[in-house]
């Protein structure tokens, strides 16, 4: 302990360099000769040479007595690489490559995620979106009747293409973008149905060519539509085509249906025998209509040549589709086998429904034909539609059976709602509408109230439920075909149980129709049912429908939104349309059929009903004010659509 150096630290406590502590210095002589270095210089300093140890003495404890010693190492401290050796590591052609590397990884790395991100965003699936409709699926299609539509400058009493040009922003008005017109060809029997003369000329009686082409391109200046209606299967028998068969002039000489005698049992519509002799060509024609009207032959090629020209002449002088009536009927058996008794029938032998008509109508071949006719039109206008108004139900499920897809487009069926009894309820009418659901499953589906050969809306039931018909139907899945008048709620004409009176445009002479005082078959209401007098009211038939057409169907709730429908103690129909999607309100239609008042609870029988609703059109004694889904009162005879926030299920 003779080397002892005490010092005293900061702390109060007492250091002792170990070297003079006998403790063996760490760094061995460098001269070799066993000196030892000391850890302090003869003038007391620290030597700098020597790695030093520290001891460090802490004052003892005051009850024990006991020092603590702390030894710490004292470290030389790291200075880094200087400039030069730097330099020499950053000029190294290794590094410099690797550098190289590195950035370019980097920008190689940052191209490829964007590329990646972009691709993900423009190439991942997407929820797949409705697809667009198309013309004659958006508003409602409105049926006309140029004869008895409006008389233009002739004044002759009989409608006229002129007339039913001056009243497209009449039409327009309605929401309606298409127009299904009447045969306009050229007829021999006053335009009655299948009794044509020419299939490429209109008729004198409604105008000329010229008249026709200046309609369609007005039409087209609004945006609208015109599909015209005609009959293929049969002809006039003053048709040129039939005049040439009947002398057998090529190459007409098949273009009708011809035997040596008469065949088989077949039956026409009107329950006589379905052949006629001809004493010119000593041979029988077919006739399922009058024998006036002798049934082309739709096996013959040339037939269907001539019908593809015929429909490119008329797309090309403006229409954009055709009407097909009674096209049932185009292909018969081509062996004439005899048709079967009707085991369901309940009339007697002579009348048409004693058979079963298995050979003469909706045979398959019918479909090859309509789907060629279609295919040829499509070819001049792929925007062009085709409608078919026929036995549709039986029709429908003959094209489900034999997967016969593009026949057609339309889907018509006059004896939709003929089922309905004048007092009809809330059951009735859901199973109508049901069943012609599941009849054209797969289609799109058209709903009509009326057409040209039923009594009016309003005598067939009552002028009361004409504006809750109107809304059930405007709104459903589908799209409505109303017959011209029926927005206005207007009836049949006295003595003629047909939907053919005059259209009412005001309280005048012939309705406001024509000039002409002759006009004897005017619509039994016209004088409170007219344009004139209901243009101005909202809650008139007129001011209903057009708010169903253009505020109501427009939504996207109603073009595509899904169907739910309920019946509330027998009395009330109601259905929803809901698409969610983008915010959109859905759509609470809601009639009451019946003589008596409801209040109706509806949150509970309809999935994603909200209670509260907002009024949007309703019939006219109904009230105006807030309604909830879980007590909702309908009048009588009445109606509402609603809108409302639909609940997530």
């Amino acid at each position: 302990m003779s080397d002892e150096r005490e010092t005293e630290g900061v702390d109060g406590s007492t250091r002792l360099l170990a070297g003079e502590m006998g403790v063996r210095p760490t760094n061995s002589d460098p001269e070799g000769d066993g000196a030892e270095e000391k850890l302090v210089t003869e003038d007391g300093k620290l030597n700098s040479n020597r790695e030093t140890s520290e001891v460090k003495f802490i004052s003892a404890d005051s009850q024990n007595g006991d020092a603590k010693i702390d030894i710490e190492n004292v470290k030389h401290t790291f200075a880094g690489m200087g400039k030069d050796e730097l330099m020499k590591f950053a000029n190294d052609p290794f590094w410099i490559r690797m550098r190289w590397f590195l950035f370019i990884f980097f920008w190689v790395l940052w191209i490829a995620m964007l590329v990646g991100a972009v691709a993900i965003i423009i190439l991942a699936p997407k929820c797949a979106g409705p697809a667009p409709l198309k013309w004659w699926e958006e508003s409602p299609l409105y049926e006309v009747n140029v004869r008895t539509f409006v008389d233009g400058e002739k004044e002759d009493g009989i409608g006229d293409l002129v007339g039913l040009k001056s009243k497209l922003d009449y039409i327009k008005g309605l929401g309606v973008k298409g127009i299904v017109l009447s045969s306009v060809l050229q007829s021999s029997h006053k335009l009655e149905d299948g009794y044509v003369e020419n299939f490429a000329e209109v008729d004198p009686l409604v105008g000329t060519v010229h008249d026709f082409t200046n309609l369609t391109a007005a039409m087209k200046e609004e945006g609208m539509h015109l599909i015209l209606d005609f009959i293929p299967n049969h002809t006039s028998k003053k048709h040129p085509w039939f005049v040439a068969s009947e002398k057998k002039e090529s190459p007409f000489t098949d273009y009708y249906v011809w035997t040596q005698k008469e065949p088989n049992n077949w039956v026409s519509l009107y329950g006589e025998s379905a052949w006629a002799y001809s004493e010119i060509r000593k041979e029988y024609y077919l006739h399922q209509f009058k024998p006036d009207q002798p049934d082309l032959n739709f096996r013959n090629r040339e037939v269907i040549n001539e019908f593809k020209k015929i429909m490119k002449l008329w797309l090309e002088r403006g229409v954009s589709g055709f009407q097909m009536s009674n096209v049932e009927f185009l292909v018969e058996d081509k062996d004439f086998g005899e048709d079967f008794v009707n085991p369901h029938t309940v009339v007697t032998l002579g009348q048409y429904d004693f058979l079963q008509h298995s050979k003469t109508a909706n045979l398959p071949e019918t479909y090859d034909v309509l789907r060629e006719l279609r295919e040829s039109m499509l070819n001049v206008s792929s925007d062009s539609v085709l409608a078919v108004s026929s036995n549709v139900t039986r029709y429908g499920g003959l094209v489900r059976d034999n997967n016969m897809t593009h026949a057609f487009d339309i889907m018509r069926n006059a004896d939709l709602f003929s089922s309905l009894k004048h007092e009809f309820t809330a059951v009735n009418l859901n199973h109508t509408i049901y069943g012609w659901m599941r009849a054209t499953e797969g289609y799109r589906t058209f709903w009509e109230l009326g057409n040209a050969y039923r009594s009016r809306v309003a005598s067939r039931f009552s002028p009361e439920v004409v504006d809750g018909l109107n809304a059930v139907v405007m709104l459903l899945p589908g799209t409505p075909i109303t017959l011209y008048g029926d927005e206005l709620g207007m009836s049949d004409s006295d003595g003629e149980p047909r939907a053919l009176a005059p259209m009412a445009w005001r309280n005048s002479t012939a309705a406001g129709f024509s000039a002409n005082e002759s006009i004897s078959a005017l619509s039994l209401n016209f004088q409170e049912k007219n344009v004139e007098t209901e243009e101005s009211s909202e809650d008139s038939h007129l001011g209903i429908y057009r708010t169903l057409s253009k505020k109501a169907r427009t939504s996207r709730s109603i073009m595509y939104g899904k169907f739910e429908s309920t019946v509330y103690n027998d009395t009330v129909y109601a259905y929803t349309r809901i698409w969610l999607k983008s915010g959109n309100p859905g759509y609470l239609v809601v009639f009451n059929p019946s003589d008596y008042e409801t209040t109706a609870n509806l949150k509970e029988s309809l999935k994603s009903m909200s209670d509260d609703l907002t009024l949007v059109v309703k019939s006219p004694h109904v009230e105006d004010r807030k309604y909830q889904a879980s007590s909702l009162y309908l009048p009588a005879k009445s109606m509402g659509v609603f809108t409302f926030v639909p609940q997530q299920e």
